[in-house]
């Protein structure tokens, strides 16, 4: 019976979490950096991977590109609509889940949260750079209007996004697992 319980916590916490990134993610359309929009929902993603494993990461991960998908594509979407459902969902699914496997695999808890949470912003920029390497250069070379594809690709569409999304994931991720730890005690 205590496992059932448990289990169904679980799900409850996944779930809350999963809502506040819909949310976040929803949110985060209104705050841009260049093209793009800075992604909030990285957080409780990677907070989600840390407490409750690998596949919980994944599927926070999962529903962020869901609304990515559905809020946030349709530059990409009109260009290669198979290539942008493909993009959304990928990127942020492997990187809630390798968010998790590198806290999991991490032998120093405080050490292995930091590295998660910053983990997670570079992977999922990273499966985004080499998805527009592989689906979208002629529609990059069309926006970078004469400058280098991946100088635009870099510096102009991911180049202050990531650091903004970096610098804020590295900061509140360990610090909203630090203070679930204190509420567990």
């Amino acid at each position: 019976m205590r496992k059932n319980s448990q289990k169904i916590k679980e799900m409850v916490a996944i779930s809350s979490l999963g809502a506040i990134v819909a949310v976040l993610q929803y949110i985060s359309m209104f705050i841009k950096f260049g093209p793009f929009n800075i992604t909030l929902a990285l957080t409780p993603i990677v907070v989600g991977a840390i407490i409750y494993g690998p596949k919980a990461g994944g599927i926070l991960g999962f529903i962020m590109g869901l609304v990515v998908l559905l809020t946030n594509s349709e530059a990409f979407f009109v260009v290669n609509p198979i290539a942008t459902i493909f993009l959304c969902i990928l990127k942020s699914t492997v990187a809630g889940i390798l968010a998790g496997y590198i806290y999991k695999w991490g032998k120093n808890k405080t050490v292995s949260t930091i590295i998660s949470s910053v983990s997670m912003p570079i992977i999922n920029t990273l499966i985004f750079a080499i998805g527009c390497l592989l689906f979208f250069v002629p529609t990059l070379r069309e926006w970078a209007a004469g400058e280098d594809v991946l100088v635009y690709l870099f510096v102009t569409m991911i180049g202050l996004q990531f650091v903004v999304e970096l610098v804020i994931n590295s900061i509140l991720s360990p610090i909203v697992i630090r203070l679930t730890e204190m509420f567990k005690k």
